[in-house]
């Protein structure tokens, strides 16, 4: 994708947050909360009509089952949508920080204490995840964030 998309949704995007495999996250704002979000889009999907109408409901139900959890160490869902011009979205809370890969980067190998309140911090958010029935797939220090707090 050449450049930011000016809007995804009804999102302004503000700048890149980073992009992987599955897609790109951008930094945008909601206008009508009058806050942050990430906005989370997909790789292109190169699909007939049929099959891309099987892929957004299985996107849509992930996304009503990620947005039933609700527990401090694991980002909220705010929206999902399907944009004309870049497909489907979504919408989470923006945590003002970095990630554990960036962490690590910077500062090297953690602590053992640091490592152990880690540890928990993830280990009770996954227990969350799994007890509704959520599991994340993509478990890795690229995804998980560490605030500011």
């Amino acid at each position: 994708m050449e450049g930011l998309p000016p809007q995804i949704g009804r999102y302004r995007i503000d700048g890149l947050l980073g992009s992987g495999s599955m897609g790109t996250v951008y930094l945008a704002h909601d206008a009508d909360l009058d806050r942050p979000v990430a906005v989370k889009t997909l790789r292109d999907l190169v699909l007939d009509e049929q099959m891309r109408e099987v892929f957004l409901g299985r996107f849509q139900n992930e996304a009503r089952a990620a947005a039933r959890l609700h527990h401090p160490n694991i980002v909220q869902i705010f929206d999902v949508g399907d944009d004309p011009k870049v497909g489907p979205y979504l919408v989470f809370e923006y945590v003002h920080g970095h990630t554990l890969k960036e962490e690590l980067k910077k500062r090297g190998p953690l602590s053992r204490d640091k490592l152990l309140d880690l540890a928990q911090h993830v280990g009770d958010a996954l227990a969350t995840a799994h007890l509704a029935g959520v599991i994340h797939r993509d478990l890795k220090p690229s995804n998980l964030l560490i605030d500011l707090d």
